[in-house]
């Protein structure tokens, strides 16, 4: 079948998508034929890589409607625009602090930039078998670890939202790294609608400010953090640069993205990023899709903000009904290890029957997830989204769930809760206070279902993925140095990283995700990974 005859069979016959893109193929507005507008840089259509007309002014309107001090356009998706932050705000060889759980594209500017990679784990959700949020102290731990080492840490890179909706405290994140010289990049491609999620950037602004002054003292933290719906954007709680995907959750095309500067972000990065934006964007960025990021933000300024209030109260109403089902549990944002949620994404979780719930909602009510694992499903929705899709949903899941508790037997309980500490996390070298939630676990270090356990690392990513390198069957491949990325799409979280040896525990991992789902990128299809051949001599060399 050719790509266009499924694509068309899809739009008339597929299941329901609560996956990407946002516009669920219903936009609330009318993109013309594409073949009728696609052009070239001919002249009035102003140039991506040198904008002076319409579409400088496009993306000053992005800036203005979001917050921004600075937004630039992308076509290459978040991708993009994560490579070309990092590369703007590092040097060859200056140590950063990645959040394990990062995606791919952040590994991979990591990489081609020869950095220096120090990690730190996100807490796990406690109960789930998901990553929560970054911890605060942890970060600050980190951070201090490496000035022991005498290196200083240039940027902390990480992801809020998660693909399960999880969000990490930005502002104290923001705090920590900017009084250590540190910048904080934030991977929020799953977030594109937060910043509309206010009525103006400015209420936006205010919000932020209050928690500013909860976090001070002069009121309860979590009291100001309640009074609103959706977790403010990143861009509003001072990250430094941060990367959306307008296409994963509001009503534009697939590649869609945008790069965002914060407001005390230095000006040489702030110089730099036009510079590396253009070796990573397309020399052909497509006016279609720039048409559509054009619209979607149009749509958002006029109508958007409104139909996102509309939904706090429908979103509220489904999540109420969710969280009485038996067997498939709702991650609500109250575990432990996580601060706080986006309420649109829903991820729902059955260890063991992850598939089989996909399997039900798929061939019985017609509904497509946005990601399946062994352990659960993930569904996105949007504004897009009326009454009527998410009364269908609802419907779907509540007889999902009632279909694997009767065929399954399978139990409500999920695992123990992760053991908790309590109070606040004290830099008494800046005097920084850092709130915590009543009951912030512990550090959890045992597996999570998206990366078990990561090896010692040798070699700098850069060095072991140009090695000369070997294919060798996964399940062999214990104290070998990887030379590839292995992992999981989606979430595209690597769980093998270039450089590290293969720990026991990593090797037979991977040779179970690989037999039992057979869709690891970085393993063939004879079940062989790349690893650096022995006879590399800077095999022990960082």
């Amino acid at each position: 079948m050719r790509l266009e005859d499924w694509l068309n069979r899809n739009a008339e016959e597929g299941n329901a998508p609560f996956h990407m893109p946002g516009h669920k193929r219903r936009p609330p507005f009318a993109l013309p034929d594409p073949y009728r507008i696609d052009v070239t840089e001919i002249p009035g259509a102003d140039d991506l890589h040198h904008p002076e007309g319409m579409l400088a002014d496009l993306q000053r309107e992005y800036a203005a409607q979001t917050g921004a001090s600075q937004s630039f356009l992308l076509t290459n998706g978040s991708t993009s625009g994560v490579l070309a932050a990092v590369s703007a705000a590092c040097g060859r060889g200056d140590t950063v602090l990645l959040a394990r759980n990062c995606h791919r594209s952040v590994y991979h500017a990591c990489m081609l930039c020869g950095l220096d990679v120090r990690y730190v784990y996100p807490r796990r959700a406690g109960g789930f078998s998901v990553c929560g949020s970054l911890a605060p102290e942890d970060v600050l731990e980190a951070l201090k670890a490496a000035e022991r080492e005498g290196r200083r840490v240039r940027a902390c890179i990480l992801t809020s939202p998660t693909y399960e909706g999880i969000v990490s405290d930005i502002s104290a994140l923001a705090k920590i790294c900017h009084k250590r010289g540190a910048l904080l990049i934030v991977d929020e491609a799953h977030g594109a609608h937060l910043p509309f999620c206010a009525d103006s950037p400015e209420e936006a602004r205010v919000r932020a400010e209050g928690l500013a002054y909860a976090r001070a003292g002069w009121c309860d933290l979590f009291s100001a953090e309640k009074i609103r719906f959706y977790p403010l954007s990143a861009l509003h709680l001072g990250a430094d640069l941060v990367v959306q995907s307008p296409h994963k959750t509001l009503p534009a095309l697939t590649q869609c993205a945008v790069l965002h500067a914060g407001e005390d972000l230095p000006g040489d990065v702030r110089t730099a990023l036009q510079k590396w934006i253009s070796v990573y964007l397309t020399s052909s960025p497509s006016y279609v899709l720039m048409a559509s990021a054009s619209q979607c933000l149009a749509f958002m300024e006029n109508e958007g903000r409104a139909r996102l209030k509309e939904t706090e109260g429908e979103l509220a109403a489904l999540r109420r009904k969710l969280a009485d089902l038996s067997v498939l549990r709702l991650l609500r944002g109250e575990e432990d290890g996580v601060f706080g949620t986006d309420p649109a994404r829903l991820y729902l979780e059955a260890p063991g029957l992850g598939g089989a719930a996909a399997e039900r909602l798929r061939g019985q009510h017609h509904i497509e997830p946005e990601m399946v694992t062994r352990d659960g499903v993930t569904l996105i929705t949007t504004l897009v989204d009326g009454p009527e899709e998410l009364a269908a949903l609802e419907a779907a899941l509540a007889e999902t769930d009632a279909f694997l508790a009767s065929v399954d037997g399978a139990s409500a309980e999920g695992a123990a809760p992760a053991k908790t500490v309590s109070g606040i996390c004290t830099d008494t070298e800046t005097d920084l206070r850092v709130p915590q939630k009543e009951g912030f676990p512990a550090a959890d270090t045992s597996p999570i279902e998206i990366f078990p356990m990561a090896g010692r690392t040798v070699m700098t990513m850069e060095n072991a993925f140009r090695a000369q390198s070997e294919a060798v069957p996964v399940e062999r491949a214990a104290g070998r140095v990887s030379a590839d990325f292995v992992y999981a799409y989606p979430p595209g979280i690597p769980m093998l990283v270039p450089g590290e040896e293969i720990s026991p525990e990593g090797a037979a991992y991977a040779a179970e995700r690989h037999g039992r789902d057979g869709n690891l990128h970085g393993i063939d299809d004879a079940g062989r990974i790349r690893v650096v051949s022995e006879k590399t001599d800077a095999q022990t060399s960082k």
